[in-house]
């Protein structure tokens, strides 16, 4: 199912994410998306480091979100001390209407940070307009900061390479499989917990329960024999004392 939402955006600088082609005349935000899907279909293959890279680009998201809501709450403090804008509404004329994706959690996500960041730079004109700003350099930096943040985001996500992921499967790793072996005496051993977080977030794939659960069991046993060597040193250290 196709899922799409209709975004209220009152800024040129914000809408110019959806109409902004990239040097070889593709969409960027078309791109984007193009990379999402990828990394979505990778994660229904139960490929776990698509599953992990996913994960964690959403969290990159919401850090930036909450970024721009705890900016926005200061800057509003600064309005309120204006007197003659203090107790007023200030609202915002929507002029550009783009049509994004909301079928997936990292979509949701997306949307969001589009939508408080338009908000932003509307917060950050009406500053300019009222004179909170000693000067225009401080507005102009402050513009150029967001634009930089959201642009190094979504291009982080834009140039990542589902291909280049390895091919491992959940299954593989929690079962400690032979191709799993073979990826650790290079790479290492995956992180469980950051694993059990991703597969229990809303960003994972639907699993049938029949295949979900018995991932999580073996996790969870997986997670507690990490702990076991800990609790075991203390104990001993607290019978030697």
């Amino acid at each position: 199912m196709t899922t799409t939402v209709k975004l209220t955006l009152s800024n040129h600088e914000v809408n110019r994410l959806f109409t902004r082609e990239l040097k070889n005349g593709v969409n960027f935000y078309q791109k984007l998306m193009s990379k999402v899907a990828s990394l979505l279909k990778s994660c229904k293959e139960q490929r776990v480091y698509a599953l992990l890279s996913l994960y964690q680009m959403n969290e990159a998201v919401n850090t930036l979100i909450q970024k721009f809501y705890d900016e926005i709450d200061k800057f509003e403090g600064v309005l309120e001390k204006k007197k003659h804008l203090a107790g007023k509404k200030i609202t915002y004329q929507p002029v550009h209407f783009p049509e994004v994706c909301f079928d997936s959690a990292l979509a949701s996500s997306l949307v969001e940070l589009f939508e408080v960041y338009d908000h932003f730079i509307s917060l950050l004109k009406t500053l300019r307009t009222a004179g909170c700003f000693t000067n225009d350099d401080d507005y102009f930096n402050n513009l150029r900061r967001a634009f930089k943040e959201v642009n190094r985001l979504l291009s982080t996500l834009l140039v990542s390479s589902v291909k280049d992921l390895p091919l491992i499967t959940l299954y593989e790793v929690i079962h400690q499989k032979e191709s799993y072996q073979l990826h650790t005496q290079h790479h290492g051993e995956m992180d469980y917990s950051l694993l059990y977080k991703a597969l229990t977030s809303n960003v994972a794939p639907r699993l049938e329960e029949k295949i979900r659960q018995p991932l999580l069991s073996c996790l969870n046993k997986r997670l507690e024999h990490e702990c076991e060597p800990l609790s075991s040193h203390h104990s001993e250290e607290r019978g030697a004392a």
